[in-house]
């Protein structure tokens, strides 16, 4: 009897999770400062959180910003909004969620220092954002997006990157892409590595 009604309740599950509320509230730029390559890890998530590596073989081991990341047109204020789909994966290479802490960051090529060490600080041509969504696992659950396996992840932008996308003067003499950079660290287990991966923002 069991195993005759095992197709429906799965048909039924996948069919719910297709229906999931995606959270697609934007999230606001932090005020600038100095950044320090690694910091941002939160604490402990309880003994039961299943990221330990060898308990979970599934954990997140790499992180790519998808090409399906974009800027949308400018609001009234002049302000857009920058489209983050983030996607982490497993050692196995398969698309996984995670529990972590997101750090963004967007620079012109001229705001951009310190090669493997960051960005430079203090550019007026640079923007950070912090996301605290993906720290919870209910929230970060609530950001992840089942259609793409993605994390899509709203930024709300200054006005310079929308000038710098959509007014030609704006970009003359000056570098012809702008510089993404995302990174993850997670907040349990015993593989504490940062996962990191940067973008180029055309017009």
């Amino acid at each position: 009897m069991h195993a005759r009604f095992t197709p429906i309740f799965a048909l039924l599950a996948a069919a719910a999770c297709t229906s999931c509320t995606i959270d697609r509230t934007a999230t606001t730029p932090v005020v600038l400062s100095p950044v320090v390559e690694g910091v941002g890890s939160g604490g402990e998530q309880g003994a039961n959180a299943p990221h330990d590596k060898e308990l979970w073989p599934f954990a997140p081991r790499s992180l790519r910003v998808h090409p399906l990341t974009h800027v949308d047109a400018p609001d009234p204020m002049g302000e857009g909004t920058l489209i983050l789909h983030v996607e982490l994966r497993d050692r196995f290479g398969d698309s996984v969620k995670g529990v972590g802490q997101l750090s963004v960051e967007l620079a012109s090529a001229a705001a951009v220092g310190g090669g493997a060490g960051g960005f430079a600080a203090g550019s007026e041509s640079r923007v950070r954002w912090d996301v605290p969504d993906i720290t919870d696992p209910a929230t970060s659950s609530r950001r992840f997006d089942p259609s793409t396996r993605t994390y899509r992840v709203p930024l709300k932008c200054p006005a310079w990157v929308s000038r710098w996308l959509n007014d030609e003067t704006e970009r003359r003499g000056g570098p012809d892409h702008l510089t993404l950079r995302a990174t993850f660290t997670p907040t349990a287990g015993e593989d504490r590595r940062v996962l990191m991966d940067e973008y180029s923002v055309e017009p």
